[in-house]
């Protein structure tokens, strides 16, 4: 316990000064990076997690004899993570970008597919190869969105509030759960996945969550209470279930981790899988707020 919190406390602190780099040259009224540039520090990052997170889910694809084309699912996974930035210089509609680079990337997996393997396993391969772009290249997508959601703030905390607020909610969930779990937990929620893992801690993660997102409405501007209470509970369920996804697929792959990257919490995968999946969620309700 006393080294998942030294290395968690110091994973926050190397994010936290990250962000607030990235924020800093894009604040005031004569910021150091255009308008376009905004953002590309975070897009950077998001970049290097998602190629991360695409070696290690074909880890644990080759585990159970699915091997796909990593080169092309990295390619394709990060144009779409990355496309909020870089679409913007493009002149097409964004949903064409994302539905372009989706039909290349499946189309180019598909012929890669037939020149190495032939027909076998198609189905397992091009899913794989799917999982990999929609997953991390779709989740961290939105991650991006919520970065440039507040790319015309004048102040660091305008143009990160949105990003952290998602993180915030969703990793306190995960926190709450932990802890709620450890205390008096009980009853299994998904003992056939994740046997650890019980009601009480499911619940006391929405707690935490919803506790957080309020206050952070209190203290600053970013969404009105009552929606900061539907944020708090929305992000999570959801980031809950990111992180019970991603146990399905180690445990499928039969491995603990999915990497050892970083010291007590594993890989980019175990850092991120609640993320990935609320952040859709949470752009949607902050874009509507």
């Amino acid at each position: 316990m006393a080294k998942r919190l030294l290395f968690g406390s110091l994973m926050i602190l190397v994010l936290a000064v990250l962000f607030v780099g990235d924020a800093a040259l894009s604040a005031g009224d004569n910021p150091v990076w255009s308008v376009n540039l905004r953002g590309l520090g975070f897009t950077i990052l998001a970049g290097l997690f998602v190629l991360g997170g695409t070696v290690e889910l074909d880890r644990l694809a080759r585990n159970r004899g699915t091997t796909g084309s990593l080169g092309i699912a990295m390619l394709a996974a990060g144009a779409l993570a990355t496309e909020p930035f870089w679409g913007q210089f493009v002149g097409l509609d964004e949903g064409v970008l994302v539905m372009l680079i989706c039909s290349a990337g499946l189309f180019l997996a598909a012929l890669a597919q037939g020149r190495k393997w032939g027909t076998e396993n198609t189905y397992r391969h091009l899913s794989g190869h799917c999982l990999a772009m929609i997953y991390l290249g779709g989740g961290c997508f939105f991650t991006v969105k919520l970065r440039l959601l507040g790319a015309n703030g004048l102040t660091i905390w305008q143009q990160i509030a949105p990003l952290v607020m998602v993180i915030s909610t969703v990793k306190c969930a995960d926190i709450g759960a932990y802890f709620t779990g450890r205390a008096i937990g009980r009853h299994k929620w998904m003992p056939n996945i994740s046997p650890k893992k019980t009601w009480e801690g499911f619940f006391g993660g929405i707690l935490l969550s919803t506790i957080v997102s309020s206050l952070l409405a209190v203290i600053s501007d970013i969404i009105p209470f009552g929606g900061a209470v539907i944020f708090g509970l929305v992000l999570g369920v959801t980031g809950q279930l990111g992180d019970l996804l991603e146990s399905m697929l180690k445990r499928d792959g039969a491995i603990k981790d999915s990497a050892s990257l970083i010291p007590e919490f594993g890989g980019v995968l175990d850092v991120v899988d609640s993320v990935v999946v609320a952040a859709p969620f949470g752009y949607m309700i902050l874009s509507l707020a």
